[in-house]
């Protein structure tokens, strides 16, 4: 696409229609301040083009001027009257092709203006557009940054503009095929809010909620779109796809649109929901009381039997300890029975042994006495034998 560049030019005020009197008009027009922008459109060739604008109205521009150039020019005007003050900016920050035409337009002229009686002003920018390029491109051309639709095709067969309501239509159901098909359930909720006024949504479907996203683009006219399988009337297999815009105010009430997850869940009535819900906890709560005394009740038995239990396991360790005390003492005086039998046999037998010992002493007393009384009297009767002797000798 060629882009021709036309210096700031000065320009009479012309009077429009206005809802005064001209008298009144013409009272203000030494003070009236305003800011107009606009596109022409001008047809250097040798067939009609038909511009196609986002609201869908259609312009046949005929050829008129030098059809030898072959183009069609588009021009994009701006127009200050007064003291009016143009910031551009955010037009430096904005992205989109729109900002892009408005900067070219604003710094067509880069010198200071002049100015009619200090008055008006004018900003222009032509761009070009080739009927050999349009044709190169199936003869229709979307222009993005001048959002239009060029075309040479006949009137009947021009494509929509692909952002007016028709065009997103199209597109939309050509996006869905499953809305277009009677196999198959198709139901689609698309919000477009370039503004941020409506905000996301929430659905509720078979009792669960579903978030709704917002579409800022600014590509679809504000509002809320369905684009679903169409309605079934009686019998028949051709249905036809919905594709309708609600205003926001009418979107939340026709399509059930709720402002939270806890508003769609409970399908708006949040009163009704909290006291259902309300009803529920004091059900479960109950539940959960009656439960509690059983368990309590369980706790209790259960708690009896364990003593019950203990006291029985008490009672016999306690007669085991009597038994086994019992037994204990038994064998205690059975062993002093014992020890004093003992000690009894040993008194007799220590006595036993002292009677003994001197029995055997008074015998080994008595021996000995008769061994002193033998051997005196066998020394006696040695010397009386050997006085014998001596005397028998000495006859």
């Amino acid at each position: 696409m060629e882009k021709i560049r036309y210096v700031t030019k000065e320009k009479p005020v012309t009077t429009e229609a206005v809802d005064v009197s001209a008298a009144e008009y013409n009272r203000g027009i030494g003070t009236e301040h305003r800011v107009s922008i606009s596109q022409s459109y001008y047809n250097h060739g040798r067939t009609p083009v038909i511009v196609v604008d986002r609201h869908g109205l259609k312009y046949v521009v005929p050829p008129c001027g030098n059809t030898n150039l072959n183009k069609v020019i588009i021009r994009v005007k701006i127009e200050i009257i007064g003291d009016v003050n143009i910031n551009s900016t955010d037009l430096l920050d904005n992205s989109s092709m729109g900002s892009s035409v408005l900067l070219d337009v604003l710094s067509a002229n880069q010198r200071p203006l002049s100015f009619t009686n200090g008055f008006a002003k004018t900003y222009e920018v032509d761009y070009a557009y080739s009927f050999e390029e349009i044709e190169s491109k199936g003869n229709s051309v979307y222009l993005k940054n001048l959002d239009i639709v060029l075309s040479t095709l006949s009137p009947f067969i021009v494509p929509f503009h692909p952002y007016s309501e028709k065009g997103c239509r199209s597109y939309a159901i050509k996006a869905r095929e499953h809305v277009n098909t009677n196999t198959s359930l198709g139901y689609n909720i698309v919000i477009a809010d370039s503004q941020g006024v409506f905000g996301e949504k929430f659905v509720n479907i078979n009792g669960r909620a579903y978030k709704v996203p917002v579409d800022d683009s600014g590509e679809m006219a504000d509002g809320v779109w369905l684009i679903s399988s169409g309605e079934a009337k009686g019998h028949s297999n051709v249905l036809r796809p919905i594709f309708q815009r609600y205003d926001f105010q009418d979107a939340e009430k026709e399509l059930g649109l709720y402002k939270s997850v806890e508003e769609a869940l409970t399908l708006g009535d949040l009163i009704s929901a909290k006291e259902a819900e309300i009803k529920e906890v004091n059900h479960e709560i109950k539940k959960l009381e009656a439960e509690l005394k059983k368990r309590q009740l369980e706790t209790q038995i259960d708690h009896a039997k364990i003593q019950h239990d203990l006291d029985k396991e008490k009672r016999e360790r306690d007669r085991d300890k009597e038994r086994n005390d019992w037994e204990l003492e038994k064998r205690k005086r059975e062993l002093e029975d014992r020890l004093e039998a003992l000690e009894h046999q040993r008194r007799l037998e220590r006595d036993q042994m002292k009677h003994d010992y001197d029995k055997e002493k008074q015998r080994r007393s008595n021996f000995d006495s008769i061994l002193k009384f033998a051997l005196g009297a066998a020394t006696t009767v040695l010397g009386i034998y050997a006085l014998y002797l001596k005397i028998h000798s000495s006859k």
